[in-house]
């Protein structure tokens, strides 16, 4: 390059741009006096920000120069955002009186006085710099004013034309012009939502307006009488406005759904209006509080005015020292029929049970719950003084509830045990419960709440000062869930993948019923399925169509069922092949079989008669919390009037082949012992390994005590269990599983003849059963007579 040549890359490509580019650019910056010091770049950004039209000030501006600013600007107004700091109210005046000329849209102002709230200091020293005059806007659609406790004089002409939203706050009013004459419909004839909040000098408010749709009135100080005609008012909320008075208020609307009342009420002065199409209530209820004349149980009287409410939200407060405050919740003896309940409690550190059962055995036709939880002292939590009455009466922990609508219930957890016991009543109330969301607080770590427990035994940790945390909570949630929602949430974290696939804990996770397979004894084909769901379409397609349409299968026959997968045999060139499928996503797998059974064989010194033919059992063995894999086994035995076994087969869908495991299953001594499974006695698939019924065969014994041999995927048996309740009287009739335990039905019996006739049955379950440490006891869970 040449001495001299022109850089290509100083060439201002920006500036170039259109005027609206840049100043879409300067609208970026969303800080006014940031788009107005580009002015020095160069000729073509002086003066671009005066363009912009949305200025926004930083919140310590100062007011003078938000005034020459203005003054300076040239195009429109469509926002505005202005902050200052404890600002005098002369120069707030002068830019808002620039500012009304020049805003077709919103204002926003913030004037910040550290320490400034209602009836403060802040407001005290307010009344030492003065009032200003507020300007009429004709055009803005939307003025916010924080004014920091400066005083206001609305104006006493001018129209409002285009205000839509008005928000006062922090403002002493004063002056001769009403704040209830400037928002009313000759001034402010399209006005539908006006705020006023933290504010003073409003003895009497009356606001006459046909556009107004919302109302929100906020700690007024000094009010003694509310005036409100807005016949198209929908929302309307009041604030601790009538706290120092006796109210008196006159709302009329016909067409308020939303009313929030958190302030004192009496009947007798105050007038609500027509209220049949309200749809939503909140108010406080203060589960104890002194005797007061004006405060003991004005919104109890309001809630008496209702029959049906779609939504209620109650606030109960509980203070910090109860003391000789008394009870209110006995006032409280009826609730409108709704379905929507959100309860708000500022429990201070005190038990709450009471009170919440209290107002839900008023709610029999409740739908979704939700209770959130507030403790203004989270450090004293949980530590009410000794001998607190807060736990009165304790109905709630004997007295059953039936919510037999309850869908939906969110509920705050904090680490208290009184809360994890009242939870568990809840669920136990909500016999249809369909979704639940839990939120803990945040000083609950994960490791407290996800923690599986160890031996069915509930396991707590050292909290907070040495508070303890039950582990009991989440696998009451989990118990609540159907399957598949049950399963999503392994995704949520480690923590909750390990709680659910916890064998232990999982036997608390109820196994929904869809339905049952009911065979005939027939074989082939003879089986149809019950369904228990409601649906019109059963879950399953019975006929099992998509596997019998496949090439080469005629007939299949149903063998066994294990936690969602099924086993079929079918029959192709005299050899038995199997598939293993899931009839809940018709996916299928095809097994062959590991060979036609051997004629039986000459055993030691005893020949089998001529003639026998050989009998094929088999079993699926599939547990989803211990393996993703299914295994088939597989027993050949003699047939004739002595069955015994000859070959153990052993398949893996991991590894996809056949492998014997003959020697695996029987034992050598001084005698071979040979077992006869009995296949139509059942199965149980528990903790992964199989439990079959078997008549153990000695040689030289003639003894056949029925026992149930436990067997691993291996093929191998790893231990045998005798048959409880067996004597002359009594036989085997069937095992299963349930809830993750083994259980057993023993047989009643009773000779008539030459015949047995069933008298009643026994279902026994193995508590505290660990096959690998070979413990457990039986226990008779039920009798039933026939």
């Amino acid at each position: 390059m040449e001495l001299g040549a022109a850089n290509p890359f100083d060439e201002d490509r920006l500036s170039a741009l259109p005027d609206d580019v840049l100043v879409h650019i300067l609208l970026l910056l969303d800080n006014a006096a940031a788009a107005g010091r580009t002015s020095v770049l160069s000729r073509r950004w002086r003066g671009l920000w005066a363009l912009l039209p949305e200025l926004r000030f930083p919140v310590d501006s100062d007011p003078h120069l938000v005034a020459s600013t203005l003054a300076a600007h040239e195009a429109a107004l469509r926002c505005l955002h202005v902050g200052t700091l404890d600002a005098a109210p002369e120069p707030v005046e002068a830019w808002l009186a620039v500012a009304a000329d020049r805003l077709s849209g919103r204002l926003v102002f913030q004037n910040r006085v550290p320490g400034a709230n209602a009836g403060g200091d802040g407001e005290e020293g307010a009344g030492e710099r003065g009032a200003f005059q507020l300007p009429c806007f004709a055009n803005a659609t939307a003025v916010s004013l924080d004014l920091g406790f400066l005083g206001l004089a609305v104006p006493t002409a001018g129209v409002f034309g285009r205000l839509i939203e008005l928000s006062l706050s922090c403002v002493r009013f004063q002056g001769p012009c009403e704040l209830g004459d400037a928002v009313s419909s000759l001034r402010c004839p399209g006005l539908q939502k006006l705020r006023v909040s933290e504010a003073s000098g409003l003895a009497n408010l009356a606001i006459h307006s046909g556009s107004l749709l919302e109302m929100f009135l906020d700690r007024l100080d000094g009010l003694q009488q509310l005036t409100v005609v807005a016949q198209a008012l929908k929302k309307f909320s009041l604030l601790n406005c009538f706290v120092d008075s006796r109210p008196v208020a006159n709302i009329s609307t016909n067409q308020l759904i939303w009313l929030q009342w958190l302030d004192v009420y009496d009947p007798t002065t105050v007038k609500l209006g027509n209220l049949a199409q309200l749809q939503q209530l909140v108010g406080t209820i203060h589960v104890y509080r002194l005797h007061h004349p004006l405060f003991s149980n004005g919104f109890l009287q309001l809630l008496d005015q209702f029959q049906v409410i779609q939504k209620l939200k109650l606030m109960l407060f509980y203070p910090k020292d109860i003391g000789i405050s008394q009870y209110v919740m006995e006032d409280l003896t009826k609730l409108p029929r709704l379905t929507i309940l959100t309860i708000f409690l500022q429990h201070n550190g005190h038990t709450f049970a009471a009170a919440l059962f209290h107002v839900l055995r008023m709610c029999r036709d409740l739908r979704k719950l939700t209770l959130l939880l507030h403790n203004s002292d989270l450090e004293a939590s949980y530590m009410c003084p000794s001998g607190c009455v807060c736990d009165q009466p304790t109905d709630w922990k004997t007295e059953e509830l039936t919510l037999n609508c309850l869908q939906k219930v969110a509920i705050d957890m904090e680490e208290a045990d009184h809360q994890v016991a009242f939870v568990k009543r809840l669920f136990t109330w909500a016999v249809v419960l369909k979704k639940i969301k839990i939120a803990f607080h945040l000083s609950i770590s994960e490791s407290k709440v996800l923690r599986p427990q160890c031996h069915g035994r509930a396991q707590e940790d050292q909290g907070r000062g040495g508070r303890r945390l039950p582990q009991r909570p989440p696998l009451e949630i989990l118990s609540r869930l159907p399957a598949k929602p049950l399963f999503r949430f392994k995704c949520v974290s480690k923590g909750w993948c390990h709680l659910i696939a916890d064998r232990l804990g999982r036997r608390k996770f109820p196994q929904t019923l869809e339905g049952f397979f009911v065979g005939g004894g027939g074989g082939v084909n003879d089986w149809r399925f019950i369904n228990l769901s409601g649906k019109s379409v059963p879950l399953v397609d019975a006929s099992f169509s998509f596997l019998t349409k496949l090439p080469g299968i005629k007939q299949i026959n149903l063998l066994s069922a294990h936690n969602g997968l099924l086993l079929f045999e079918h029959l192709i060139d005299c050899r038995y092949e199997y598939i293993v499928c899931s009839p809940a996503t018709e996916q299928w797998m095809p097994v062959p079989g590991p060979g036609v059974p051997p004629h039986p064989r000459k055993l030691m010194e005893f020949d089998c008669e001529d003639g026998l033919t050989s009998e094929v059992n088999s079993f699926l063995i599939f547990d989803p919390a211990v393996s993703s894999h299914f295994h088939l086994l597989q027993f050949w035995h003699s047939g004739g009037n002595i069955s015994l076994l000859l070959n153990v087969h052993i398949f893996s869908s991991e590894t996809g082949v056949w492998r014997e495991s003959t020697k695996e299953w029987t034992k050598w001594g001084g005698l071979m012992e040979f077992d006869e499974v009995r296949s139509k006695l059942g199965c149980a698939d528990v903790n992964g390994m199989l439990h079959v019924p078997v008549y153990p065969r000695h040689l030289l014994s003639q003894t056949k005590d029925i026992q149930m041999a436990v067997v691993d995927m291996q093929g191998k048996k790893i231990m045998a269990i005798d048959w409880p309740g067996l004597n002359e009287f009594t036989a085997a009739a069937f095992i299963g599983q349930s809830q993750g335990h083994l259980h057993c039905i023993t047989a009643h019996k009773k000779q008539e003849g030459h015949l047995d006739h069933i008298i009643g049955l026994s279902i026994w379950v193995l508590e505290d059963y660990d096959a690998a440490q070979g413990y457990g006891h039986w226990v008779l869970k039920q009798g039933i007579s026939c």
